[in-house]
């Protein structure tokens, strides 16, 4: 019995750690797409967020869904900036390969 409430422990424990993992995927903007000049990039962020690139405004769905497009002379970096419905703050740094 005593392996039993182990295992039991083993099992939940690794849930618990599943889900805070995934809960914080969430919360983080994911980014899908080329990092380059003339690129367009697919982010996903908390439903309810705000997202700005270079302190412009994102459009962005209500399920959080949005779109980044680089121009073909983009500068070598990019700021994005989300912004949570309960105000915290990500921004992450992206590098833009030249074309």
């Amino acid at each position: 019995m005593g392996k039993m409430l182990n295992l039991r422990a083993v099992q939940l424990t690794a849930l618990v750690f599943g889900l805070i993992i995934s809960s914080h995927l969430l919360a983080d903007p994911m980014l899908t797409g080329p990092r380059i000049q003339g690129g367009l990039l697919q982010g996903q962020a908390t439903p309810g967020a705000r997202v700005e690139i270079d302190g412009e405004p994102v459009r962005v769905s209500p399920d959080g869904v949005f779109l980044v497009g680089f121009s073909r002379d983009h500068p070598e970096q990019s700021r994005i900036l989300v912004i949570n419905p309960d105000g915290s703050r990500q921004t992450e740094v992206v590098d833009v390969a030249r074309r």
